[in-house]
């Protein structure tokens, strides 16, 4: 049992709901409720009943509440005393997010170390790849979570990368199309196939583009759009098909959607937090990058990011 555990028994307890709990904590209910399940099996007592559509402490649960808030109290007092010593008390992060791989990573992370630097402002930057390692490359970023299979080898001189977590791209087609009953495909087979691809504003090509390049395949582009939700309901009226990273279909799903794996190894790609290599950075930039790069923190996220 870790105190992120003990954290998530507390925010249920106060909230009393898993789902309200589950939105503060930015993870799912059923990770949520397979976490608290986990810890009333280690200990052997059930933490609440149900009343009335709401969560309440049993006699067992009660106790237990006190000691945990005390010792995430103790806690935090020992986190706040090391990185006051340290001289970080407040400051601003810019953090940069790639729209295909950041975004559970970030918000894994981000309410707790805030929790910690209460003081800290902290800006996010939503782009592609290649624009935001450009970004922390000019130091206007101070970090990013990209997906690094668009890092080129002169990149990495510049770069520290700690790879955090794996992430699996599919396709998302209609239960109408035939793709839909298909168990795997490759990039090949999309040759000609109608597909509608995320691209921001700020890209000029789109990063999917980029695996296209190294295929055979000529898909037929209908669209590119920056909207996630209006793709879907476009492959749910079966006008194309999309490549998205699994969490995001998990996010987005429809009933009438279904998603496919993608066999090219290059469709299994590495989430990783990248940061300019300096030997002067700032202590509060040291401390983010100490705590985010752990990627033993990430490993509950593995439902989410796979197929």
């Amino acid at each position: 049992m870790d105190i992120r555990q003990l954290n998530y028994f507390i925010q249920v307890a106060d909230c009393g709901s898993y789902s309200v709990a589950s939105q503060k904590l930015f993870v799912s209910q059923p990770a949520l409720s397979k976490t608290i399940k986990n810890m009333e099996e280690e200990l052997g007592i059930t933490f609440f009943y149900t009343y009335q559509r709401r969560q309440h402490l049993t006699d067992a649960g009660q106790a237990f509440y006190d000691r945990a808030v005390h010792l995430v109290k103790e806690y935090n007092s020992l986190m706040d005393t090391s990185y006051n010593e340290a001289g970080i008390n407040k400051g601003h992060l810019s953090i940069g997010l790639s729209a295909f791989s950041g975004s559970p990573l970030l918000s894994h992370v981000i309410a707790k170390f805030s929790g910690m630097f209460p003081m800290v402002e902290i800006s996010i930057t939503e782009s592609e790849t290649s624009l935001l390692k450009d970004d922390v490359i000019k130091r206007k970023l101070d970090a990013a979570f990209i997906d690094n299979y668009y890092l080129r080898n002169d990149d990495k001189k510049l770069l520290d990368i700690y790879d955090l977590a794996e992430s699996d791209l599919v396709i998302v087609a209609s239960v109408n199309n035939p793709i839909s009953s298909m168990k795997k495909i490759s990039y090949t087979d999309l040759d000609g196939k109608d597909l509608i691809i995320y691209q921001r504003s700020d890209s000029p090509t789109g990063q999917l583009a980029i695996d296209f390049k190294v295929t055979t395949a000529k898909p037929k582009i209908v669209l590119a759009s920056s909207q996630l939700h209006m793709i879907f309901d476009l492959v749910d009226a079966d006008y194309g098909i999309t490549i998205v990273p699994y969490y995001v279909f998990e996010r987005l799903q429809k009933p009438g959607l279904v998603a496919v794996p993608i066999s090219d190894p290059s469709s299994r790609r590495t989430i990783s937090l990248i940061v300019k290599k300096d030997d002067n950075r700032s202590k509060l930039l040291n401390a983010f990058v100490e705590y985010a790069s752990k990627r033993e923190q990430y490993s509950d996220l593995d439902c989410k990011l796979n197929k």
